[in-house]
């Protein structure tokens, strides 16, 4: 349970980043902040796994193939969000960078469940 809150916390701390609640310069500006934001995310939950996966302290066989599988969906969201910057297409790169969020947060909290 206080792993959970610690894993809230943070994405809460992300959210509130004065990164993310800058006044942008532009559309294009805002969405290279947004993506920076969300590729460190993915790396920070990356290295939460695999942490986790080498201490072999990973809950069960079924919450690492789930975390996998969660780590390729962000990286799958991260390029069509660095498809959408291209397009100009900021409120998409929006979308798919919270998106991405709601998942790495959901993979640390994951990674650091203890085995029963």
């Amino acid at each position: 349970m206080i792993k959970m809150i610690a894993a809230l916390l943070l994405l809460g701390s992300f959210l509130h980043s004065p990164c993310l609640n800058a006044e942008p310069l532009d559309g294009q500006a805002e969405a290279d902040r947004l993506i920076y934001a969300a590729t460190r995310a993915i790396d920070d939950a990356w290295d939460a796994f695999h942490q986790a996966a080498l201490g072999g302290t990973l809950a069960s066989p079924e919450i690492q193939t789930s975390v996998e599988k969660d780590l390729f969906k962000s990286r799958e969201l991260l390029r069509a969000a660095r498809h959408a910057r291209h397009q100009g297409d900021i409120d998409k790169v929006k979308q798919l960078t919270t998106q991405i969020h709601e998942i790495v947060a959901n993979i640390v909290y994951l990674s650091h469940l203890n085995k029963e």
